[in-house]
């Protein structure tokens, strides 16, 4: 019983996805710009100044302190704005693409939960059915950002190795310069993301995440 079957179920979903979806993402975005990232410090404070100052007399530990904490902040922003997309998702998936014994399986049955609860059999679904994702304009930007946050929150792997042929100003041992060039792969290890390190999200890069995001739940909605 799958609601691409049934006109009035996919007019649901559709009013669901501009409504809520898109909702959820625009108050991520509100709370991260206005809220989260401004929380940090700004060098071009009179309190920061005296903290770059007592760094400098300090080895730097101080200032280097608050920047990888300023970068993580970033990071993780992007990790969170994936598992938000990963989640709703999912949510489509279970009440959309699934029979009831299947949704009741990956709620008692582990194996079944383990085999069924994936993002890619709910694409595999969504291709049965021709309504893709992966299509839709905005797909290779949210592809990008479940690298970003796969690089994040692992470090060194699969996810990195992909991020590194698209965005090798992203992948760096330190802060990106405009010199600075990655000569070979750049395997990551001894650096640790979470901290600040070796990823280097941009607010910038965040803003487009965002923006993609809402896009593509858009134009799923209108393909639906």
């Amino acid at each position: 019983m799958l609601c691409f079957n049934h006109p009035t179920q996919i007019k649901f979903w559709v009013a669901w996805i501009r409504r809520s979806y898109s909702s959820n993402i625009k108050s991520m975005e509100r709370s991260v710009f206005k809220n989260i990232l401004p929380s940090f410090t700004d060098e071009n404070t009179e309190k920061d100044k005296a903290i770059v100052a007592a760094a400098r007399e300090s080895g730097h530990v101080i200032h280097d302190m608050t920047t990888g904490v300023q970068q993580a902040a970033l990071n993780f922003s992007a990790v969170m704005l994936w598992h938000l997309i990963e989640q709703q998702m999912l949510l489509f998936y279970m009440d959309t693409l699934l029979t009831p014994e299947e949704v009741c399986g990956i709620r008692t049955d582990p194996t079944i939960h383990k085999k069924l609860y994936r993002l890619a059999e709910f694409h595999e679904r969504l291709e049965m059915e021709k309504c893709s994702m992966k299509g839709l304009p905005s797909w290779p930007m949210v592809e990008e950002l479940r690298l970003v946050a796969n690089a994040v929150k692992h470090g060194p792997g699969e996810s990195m190795d992909a991020l590194l042929k698209i965005r090798k100003d992203m992948l760096r041992p330190y802060p990106v310069t405009t010199h600075e060039v990655i000569d070979g792969p750049y395997m990551g290890y001894g650096f640790m993301p979470a901290s600040g390190t070796g990823v280097y999200v941009r607010g910038d890069d965040l803003a487009v995440y965002f923006k993609s995001a809402a896009s593509l739940w858009s134009e799923f909605a209108t393909a639906l």
